[in-house]
């Protein structure tokens, strides 16, 4: 299994440079070069299968044995979720008839991201190690991805990580699980703009290719491959958890910011997983019209709302999907994108926009919609879900009297699974807004007890000199202590 950019230029790179690198040299993310097939015999193998094995068993699909010895990645897999309160890793709760609920936030920092970053993280040590390298890790976060990332690799010599969030739009768990942590190899920078503002700055940065390369620059953030890879297990898993058989048919509905699990599930999809998926998005709805009608354009401002991990108008794994749904042509990819990043408006061909609708569906739910389905849950069931997992059940629940109306009558028919992608416990905000008791939980006041280190862009600075200077000095100290 090889490696390429989704726009052609460039091929045949090793699993571990895909890892290492967040963009490819022609400003492309990376592919498999192809799609392994997974038949109904193999996954009839895997069903009853831990979480963990399932993941090996994909892993080796995609990374060649001469990279990673299977013993090796064995032992990588089962070292990554030591710290993961969930003995099934993804607890699945069943909320009405064929309505499931599948809770991916059992990992240290209570978000969906925890199941790919500590996978990444030894990862990445592992190949550090063999090569005896020092990376810089870059990522910009709305919201869950920098507390993981932090987590993944706190304390590690081999590697640095700058985190850069928005200030005043995470919320406050968010910002002091990520704040709190004061290992010498995480920097912290809270910056007066967008997450798409300096998502901006980092593929800037990483298109400076020497620089990139002699500072061994990495990106951990939805971009990067092996996240994808490793959100593609979370599907076969619940799907064999929910499944009788191997060919019914499950529609997973997926809070969205960057598409990375967007990707992954139209990945599994292209692999031969029975699935359908569709994407659901807050206010921020560049997703909702880019599948809906081809309309790839950004709004003028990024709304703050209840769910602020998906405060993202330009969702970098975009193209992905595109490169997906046009079966692999780089060349249209390409240009697709070029002409986006000029005017950050393009129409797509109304031959993929009916491509794209018959493998994915999207579904916008505005503040309110998220307040109101959080209490609604609350209320017929007791549970209690995140603002960003409230716009997959609200989804559910407009779709519900006809959901519910085919489950009466068969139930053979479609099981729908809602991704949980954080603990409620991390936005006691949202059920302030909704009415209704807070989560159980001490997690702000503890987390507040600890100290705080964290750097401050302003607006007017010029945060492509700050973090460029901030990158020569780490690499400075690694070099005068090597």
């Amino acid at each position: 299994m090889l490696y390429k950019s989704t726009r052609g230029n460039v091929e045949n790179c090793k699993f571990e440079e895909a890892l290492f690198s967040g963009f490819t040299e022609d400003g492309g993310p990376f592919v498999p070069s192809e799609i392994p097939l997974i038949s109904e015999q193999q996954l009839v193998s895997w069903k009853g299968q831990p979480y963990r094995k399932i993941l090996n068993n994909l892993l080796e699909l995609y990374i060649q044995e001469s990279e990673i010895s299977r013993n090796d990645l064995e032992r990588i897999v089962e070292n990554s979720f030591k710290n993961f309160s969930a003995p099934d890793m993804v607890p699945i709760k069943e909320l009405y008839s064929g309505v499931y609920v599948a809770e991916l936030f059992h990992g240290p920092t209570l978000a969906f991201k925890d199941l790919s970053l500590s996978i990444i993280g030894n990862l990445l040590s592992y190949f550090l190690t063999r090569r005896r390298r020092h990376i810089i890790i870059l990522v910009a976060t709305s919201g869950d991805t920098g507390s993981a990332a932090i987590q993944s690799v706190a304390g590690l010599d081999s590697i640095d990580i700058i985190v850069l969030y928005p200030k005043n739009r995470c919320n406050k768990i968010q910002e002091l699980q990520m704040v709190t942590v004061q290992d010498r190899n995480v920097h912290c920078f809270t910056v007066d703009g967008t997450s798409d503002d300096f998502d901006h700055l980092i593929q800037h940065i990483f298109a400076d290719w020497n620089f990139a390369k002699e500072h061994n620059l990495c990106s951990i953030n939805s971009i990067n491959w092996a996240r994808v890879l490793v959100q593609v297990a979370h599907y076969i898993y619940i799907y064999l958890k929910l499944c009788v058989h191997v060919d019914e048919m499950v529609e997973f509905v997926v809070p969205t910011g960057g598409c990375g699990h967007i990707s992954a599930g139209m990945l599994v999809q292209k692999m031969g997983l029975p699935i359908r998926i569709t994407a659901t998005v807050n206010m921020n709805d560049f997703v909702h019209h880019a599948v809906t009608d081809g309309n790839m354009s950004l709004q003028q401002t990024v709304h703050k709302t209840l769910a602020s991990s998906m405060d993202i108008q330009v969702p970098l794994n975009f193209e992905r999907i595109l490169y997906i749904i046009s079966d692999g042509d780089c060349s249209k990819v390409k240009v697709w994108m070029e002409e986006f990043g000029e005017n950050h408006v393009n129409q797509l061909p109304k031959n993929i926009t009916e491509k794209l609708h018959k493998v994915l569906k999207s579904f916008r739910a505005d503040n309110l919609t998220i307040v109101s389905t959080i209490k609604r849950c609350w209320t017929e069931n007791k549970y209690y879900i995140c603002p960003h997992t409230a716009t997959s059940l609200a989804y559910i629940y407009h779709n519900f009297k006809e959901i519910l109306s085919k489950w009466s009558a068969s139930s053979s028919v479609t099981k729908y699974v809602c991704l949980a992608t954080a603990s409620p416990a991390k936005f006691p905000e949202a059920a302030d807004a909704a009415g209704i008791p807070r989560p159980d939980s001490h997690l702000e006041e503890e987390l507040q007890q600890l100290p705080t280190r964290c750097d401050y862009m302003r607006k007017e600075d010029d945060w492509n000199d700050i973090i460029r200077k901030k990158i020569c000095q780490l690499t400075s100290l690694y070099n005068k202590k090597e």
